[in-house]
């Protein structure tokens, strides 16, 4: 049984920071130094959002418009704003906290053993 917050950490953070990742690297031009520094992560670590080999379980910037707005938002914080630890911190548990309350995230997941380790397979009927 996973409890909702092992399913946060495993499935949800990993897909909203590779949402974010995209969105400043597409939408705001910025390069893979640029954004592991705003998000404290490696390069490398960017470079494996934007190739899909993280945070692919959710597709945060299409499951759900008020979503994808949340990410944008939040990107552009982080771009135009001098956020600190703590409000980085929270806007990415309130974008989190969404996609949550919206059901994207079952309170049941199944596990395949795919090329890359474990990846989840959500189980809920109210997935788009």
């Amino acid at each position: 049984m996973l409890l909702p917050c092992e399913v946060n950490a495993r499935f949800v953070l990993p897909a909203v920071k590779r949402g974010i990742v995209r969105v400043l690297h597409e939408k705001f031009h910025l390069k893979q130094a640029e954004i592991a520094d705003l998000l404290s992560i490696s390069q490398p670590g960017v470079n494996h959002f934007l190739k899909g080999i993280r945070g692919t379980s959710i597709d945060v910037l299409s499951i759900d418009p008020e979503v994808k707005e949340a990410v944008e938002s939040f990107s552009s914080d982080l771009v135009n704003k001098n956020l600190s630890y703590d409000e980085i911190c929270e806007g990415i548990c309130k974008i989190c906290s969404l996609i949550m309350e919206k059901g994207y995230v079952p309170y049941k997941t199944q596990f395949s053993r795919g090329t890359r380790g474990f990846k989840a397979i959500l189980l809920c009927k109210d997935m788009r």
